[in-house]
């Protein structure tokens, strides 16, 4: 298959997982195996086709939404934890000079 095949498959793929989790979203783990499309995706990186990054990241992005809930809970704290350290930082403000601007002169009629 080529690259733009591949392309247009997964396009159908990523509609698929969304249509399923529209109709429900316990399905979606059952049915979509999030280990295999991790799988497809470093195939592809070795494969002929590892140039065509858009396509390993349609893979990247199918495997994130068929990934069980509890797996994306914990992100979701660790990602807030990191939120809370950040912001604990104490930065001083920057101070800009002002810059004086020298006043044009207007000529005189004479």
């Amino acid at each position: 298959m080529t690259s733009a095949q591949l392309k247009d498959l997964f396009k159908i793929v990523l509609a698929a997982v969304r249509q399923t989790k529209k109709a429900s979203a316990d399905a979606v783990e059952t049915t979509w195996s999030s280990s295999a499309w991790i799988d497809v995706k470093t195939s592809l990186s070795m494969s002929r086709l590892k140039a065509a990054t858009g396509l390993q990241k349609m893979c990247e992005q199918i495997a994130a939404m068929t990934k069980p809930a509890s797996e994306k809970q914990d992100k979701k704290k660790k990602n807030k934890r990191k939120a809370e350290e950040a912001v604990s930082i104490d930065v001083e403000p920057v101070k800009e000079e002002s810059k004086k601007h020298k006043r044009k002169k207007a000529r005189g009629d004479s």
